[in-house]
């Protein structure tokens, strides 16, 4: 990709990104990729600065800044970018990107830096509105390689705090005098992302001095304003994100909550929820299906279930491009899914067994059977580690519909060995919304092991009763 310019930009070291660039969409990137040719980009819209339409949100964001030290205790080790200029590849000449010989980025040309450029990331509306140096609480100018990226909160539900807003109050605070220590990278809401400073210098965010909170890492906050669709901004995170991910090299597991380096509950709405996890699996999907590795769900008949709920970030696969749809699923795994796809309240129910169960899994089940969807073995065992029988499955996932107000109707079962299910009347609930079928050779084999594959599309035919009232 090539942009025409004639200022300072910085190559790429080592998968570092740039000074300031204007991310492309999946799609465009993917295209350059395997194209593995240069292609002009199109800006789109002008330059000009951002115009604020809402005075009332600018003050409820500068409020809601007002006991805020981003940079936190410690001492801090100021390396400008400025004064690594050579060894970092910055050069004034012409403006051409020089790519490393041990990268496997294709050559193109960056933005200078801008008031505003845009673009998209992954159909998502994207501005790039670095805010100018000269105040160091808000653009500090230190150099850093990232190697995490943190997400945040806003914590303002105000009319209009949204990605916008929030582009225009650091840009307001950087021009002038504050000696409040407060900046991020990106501002995502549900219906655009906003970049606010460049990824290889730091921001003053995680409140932890110059350790790797700040120094190190990506910020991004996402939007809670009450004007919004809070599914949707962070939806729309999921996909900037997975596209850091490519661009920096930061791996999935380096991907934390603020939470991690000053302890405050933050993003509160994904910690109190129990969303976090929800939300890295989702993470993981879209950047899986950004590279469509191989895999071994492709052209099976749950194909579909298991991309969607992975999509969804309920159900991930087991590493190196394994779904491993035919293995049988434990209780614990089936519970955690119940729990990950109604969003369940957190839950305090105690099994004598529980910690025999995977640290991931714990709280899944804690939460189903809270909620009085799932139940222990007796003699207070839960039995976390057995694969669980279809007639189980069964009664946990109609108990999960009841949860919801949803009761299906009691209709004759066509299977020869319907006789051999004791819970009968949860298998005919499921069989009358569609929700269930049987094995061939007209069984339902109700004392069989359900797997991975038959796991995920009961739980998406569930969701699709929740969610649309019929199974699609």
């Amino acid at each position: 990709m090539n942009i025409k310019f004639n200022k300072k930009v910085v190559a790429f070291t080592a998968g570092l990104t740039v000074l300031s660039s204007p991310l492309v969409s999946f799609a465009e990137e993917q295209q350059s990729v395997n194209n593995k040719q240069s292609t002009s980009l199109q800006v789109q819209g002008n330059t000009d600065q951002p115009q604020t339409t809402d005075e009332q949100a600018l003050k409820s964001i500068e409020a809601s800044f007002e006991e805020v030290d981003g940079r936190g205790g410690g001492t801090v080790d100021n390396k400008k970018v400025d004064s690594l200029q050579r060894s970092e590849g910055i050069h004034e000449e012409t403006g051409t990107l020089t790519v490393p010989n041990n990268s496997n980025r294709t050559k193109r040309s960056l933005s200078p830096i801008s008031p505003s450029t845009s673009s998209t990331i992954n159909g998502v509306p994207f501005t790039e509105w670095i805010v100018p140096a000269g105040n160091d609480n808000i653009r500090p100018q230190n150099y850093m390689s990232p190697k995490y990226i943190t997400i945040h909160e806003t914590d303002n539900t105000s009319v209009g705090a949204g990605a916008r807003n929030h582009a225009q109050y650091l840009y307001n605070q950087a021009v002038g005098n504050t000696d409040r220590a407060a900046s991020w990278h990106f501002t995502v809401d549900d219906k655009e992302i906003y970049q606010h400073l460049p990824l290889n210098e730091n921001g003053w965010h995680a409140g932890d001095g110059d350790g790797p909170g700040n120094r190190e890492s990506i910020a991004i906050e996402i939007a809670v304003n009450s004007d919004g669709n809070y599914s949707k901004a962070v939806d729309n995170a999921k996909k900037l994100v997975a596209y850091l991910m490519k661009e920096t090299g930061v791996p999935l597991n380096n991907i934390v909550k603020h939470q991690k380096w000053s302890g405050k509950i933050c993003p509160a709405n994904m910690i109190n929820n129990g969303q976090w996890d929800v939300f890295v699996n989702s993470v993981e999907g879209y950047y899986n299906n950004l590279y469509q590795p191989k895999d071994d769900i492709t052209g099976g008949w749950y194909e579909e279930a298991i991309r969607e709920l992975n999509r969804r970030g309920i159900m991930i696969g087991e590493g190196n491009g394994v779904f491993a749809p035919n293995r049988a699923i434990t209780r614990a795994e089936f519970a955690q899914l119940i729990s990950n796809s109604l969003k369940l309240p957190a839950g305090d129910a105690s099994f004598k067994d529980l910690n025999d169960a995977n640290s991931t899994l714990r709280d899944g089940i804690k939460r189903t059977a809270s909620a009085g969807i799932i139940q222990g073995r007796g003699d207070g065992y839960f039995d976390p580690n057995t694969p669980i029988t279809r007639e189980e499955s069964a009664i946990i996932v109609n108990k999960a519909l009841q949860y919801k107000g949803i009761w299906g109707p009691v209709v004759n079962l066509p299977f020869s060995d319907k006789d051999q299910i004791i819970y009968k009347e949860d298998v005919q609930r499921l069989y009358g919304l569609g929700i269930v079928r049987g094995k061939g050779d007209n069984q339902y084999d109700p004392k069989g092991t359900t797997t991975r594959g038959e796991t995920a599309t009961f739980i998406l035919n569930m969701l699709q009763v929740i969610e649309n009232g019929s199974v699609e």
